[in-house]
């Protein structure tokens, strides 16, 4: 997996985390 795809994941995860 890219690291630009692994930043958007890690984006999404701490969004609905609610970071």
């Amino acid at each position: 997996m890219a690291p630009a795809e692994l930043t958007e994941l890690k984006s999404q995860i701490e969004d609905l985390l609610g970071k």
